[in-house]
């Protein structure tokens, strides 16, 4: 009785960690939100036998709103850092070929 509970629980705590390293994943790589159905189907079809691959990041909005309220509360945290420490910027703008603007920030903390 406790060890089928426990593989269950087992299962969904892994479940979650797959689809925070995916999350993640595409949130550092830059990829767009639309590519999530499909990488979904992907891995499902790649490795069938996981349990835990039928259950990552199903839904687009799910995709989102994990990236956008879970690793997008670092920013609180580097704003109190920035409020309580000495640091330096700087500032790098440019325009390539395709005449699209670029800005690049460098925040050094002291």
């Amino acid at each position: 009785m406790f060890t089928s509970a426990s593989n269950s629980q087992d299962t969904k705590i892994t479940a979650k960690a797959s689809e925070a390293k995916m999350a993640c994943y595409i949130a550092e790589h830059n990829m767009s939100f639309n590519i999530v159905s499909h990488l979904n189907k992907l891995i499902s079809a790649i490795c069938p036998e996981f349990e835990n691959c039928r259950t990552i990041i199903n839904e687009l909005a799910k995709a989102r709103a994990f990236i956008v309220n879970v690793t997008g509360d670092s920013r609180k945290n580097i704003v109190e850092l920035l409020q309580n420490n000495r640091f330096a910027l700087l500032v790098d703008k440019s325009t390539d070929m395709a005449t699209m603007k670029h800005l690049a920030l460098v925040v050094r903390i002291v």
